[in-house]
């Protein structure tokens, strides 16, 4: 994700917005329970903000960075045009729950993780533990195809469970 995405995606979802941002990018330590992730220089910062600004999808209001109204559809379509909802509408439950999907998908890619477990309850799927997952097989191919193309298809196993095999 671009650094342009993360001020608008920190804007959006912080209600201490600028003051967020800054401590989250430029690396500024709030208490010693928090980690430096990102380390960016004051003028890059200042000089994205200016670009936002000009887009109009952030502006500085009382000496402070809000995203405009503008920001927060781009970051919307932005978000989903990459990650792909497989909810389908009007469909019926599957009842049978025969599918266990486990997985572990490194932190780096933590925001894939996130989407995954969205995408698996949208697809009739609950959870046993946070990354083993029970549900109604067969998974969607648009599905399968999704998470080659995000690259994370190998950090995936499927197993398929007859009932007298669940406990």
């Amino acid at each position: 994700m671009a650094l342009s995405d993360d001020i608008l995606t920190i804007l959006f979802s912080y209600s201490a917005g600028y003051k967020r941002m800054r401590q989250s990018l430029l690396g500024i330590q709030t208490s010693s329970h928090s980690r430096k992730t990102h380390r960016i220089k004051n003028q890059t910062l200042y000089l994205t903000l200016a670009r936002l600004k000009k887009r109009g999808l952030a502006a500085k209001k009382d000496n402070m960075w809000a995203i405009t109204a503008k920001g927060k559809k781009h970051l919307k379509e932005k978000s989903e045009r990459f990650l792909p909802c497989h909810r389908q509408p009007g469909a019926p439950q599957r009842r049978e729950r025969n599918m266990i999907v486990a997985f572990d998908i490194p932190e780096q890619y933590h925001w894939k993780r996130d989407w995954l477990r969205i995408e698996l309850s949208l697809l009739g799927f609950s959870p046993i533990q946070k990354s083993v997952w029970l549900g109604p097989a067969p998974l969607p191919k648009d599905f399968i195809k999704n998470l080659n193309s995000m690259e994370i298809l190998e950090y995936i196993k499927f197993f398929e469970a007859r009932e007298r095999d669940i406990v």
